[in-house]
């Protein structure tokens, strides 16, 4: 999924990149969702974020040559966090209402998909919205 981003843009890859994810996340318990909606996040925003390693070397600032690998990779680490939490509300929810709804229900995935575009919206005000599903 994260090929489908620039620098790679590999765009059809968006269209079929959640397929895998929504079959576990049906199947599951909820908390097993979340794990792996967890999981899912730290894959694709560690790849598609990556980029921000590259703030390192910082020492043209003063910044001592390792502080400046640990802030670098603390940056990348709690950004990549900060988004894999979403999806993994995501799994979790999708999961807690496929126990509720019959896993083809046509309302299951109308509220599926409406959750992850709300949680896009959401974090479209938030100061680290980087890498959303739109930008593929």
């Amino acid at each position: 999924m994260a090929l489908a981003l620039p620098p790679w843009s590999l765009w059809l890859l968006a269209w079929v990149g959640l397929v895998p994810l929504w079959w576990v996340v049906v199947a599951v318990p909820v908390g097993l969702a979340a794990v792996y909606g967890l999981l899912w996040g730290l894959v694709y925003y560690g790849i598609s974020l990556a980029w921000i390693t590259h703030l390192h070397p910082l020492m043209w600032m003063g910044v001592p040559w390792l502080n400046s690998v640990a802030i670098a990779l603390s940056a990348w680490i709690f950004i990549v966090l900060w988004g894999s939490v979403c999806i993994a509300v995501w799994g979790g929810a999708v999961a807690w209402l496929a126990h509720r709804w019959p896993k083809r229900s046509f309302w299951l995935v109308l509220a599926g998909t409406a959750l992850w575009c709300t949680l896009e919206t959401l974090r479209n005000y938030s100061p680290l919205d980087w890498s959303p599903l739109s930008l593929t």
